[in-house]
């Protein structure tokens, strides 16, 4: 049995067989709506991929493998993102503008060697859709969407200090230049867009992982 179902092992034809042709169930790593309509979702989820409901039982599969975050574009509901494992480097963030039919990578500026994640943390302006966040052990911001990152933080300066990976983030919606962070047990806050960071920690001993 795995995060993806529960398999058999046939020893004289030495192949394993899915046994989940009536078992539903699976791993959920995330859901985002479609803002304009109640019967359309998308889900990340573990071994399963990126999944789409329309409005009946049978959801169909937009990506394989694991799914992380889905994001759906609030002011253009057709423009859907998802996002791999960090394993798939440069293709761990697609974005797709026909409603998760067809894909495209949008990492460019994203170094894939920085210490991440299994899944990077990722998130959209809740006032501005056209900006994204992205958060291995820095703070990426997109301002176009995905099709270009310039980092905003460094590890251990400005501020910032701890090197370990961003387990979540967020943009405020009433400051475009306010962010948050949460990595190495801190939580992070720049309100000039990342030209300095101040960790602001809401107990004395933070646990390793704080999430929004």
């Amino acid at each position: 049995a795995t995060d993806g179902g529960a398999f058999k092992y046939d020893v004289p034809m030495n192949q394993w067989s899915s046994l989940n042709g009536t078992l539903n169930i699976t791993q959920i790593n995330s859901v985002a709506l479609d803002p304009t309509s109640p019967d359309v979702a998308y889900i990340g989820a573990q071994d399963n991929g990126t999944d789409k409901f329309t409005g009946s039982l049978s959801w169909s599969q937009k990506r394989q493998n694991n799914g992380g975050t889905t994001l759906v574009d609030f002011t253009t509901p057709t423009t859907v993102y998802h996002e791999y494992d960090y394993s798939f480097g440069s293709s761990f963030i697609q974005r797709s503008g026909d409603s998760g039919s067809t894909w495209s990578s949008k990492t460019s500026g994203i170094s894939t060697t920085d210490d991440s994640n299994f899944y990077p943390a990722l998130a959209m302006d809740p006032a501005t859709s056209t900006r994204l966040i992205a958060g291995t052990n820095r703070v990426y911001l997109s301002p176009n969407r995905g099709d270009s990152w310039a980092a905003i933080s460094t590890t251990n300066t400005n501020g910032w200090t701890t090197a370990e990976p961003i387990d979540a983030l967020t943009i405020a919606k009433t400051s475009a230049s306010t962010i948050y962070a949460s990595a190495g047990g801190n939580i992070f806050v720049t309100t000039n867009t990342g030209s300095t960071w101040t960790a602001r920690n809401p107990v004395a001993s933070p646990s390793t992982a704080l999430d929004f």
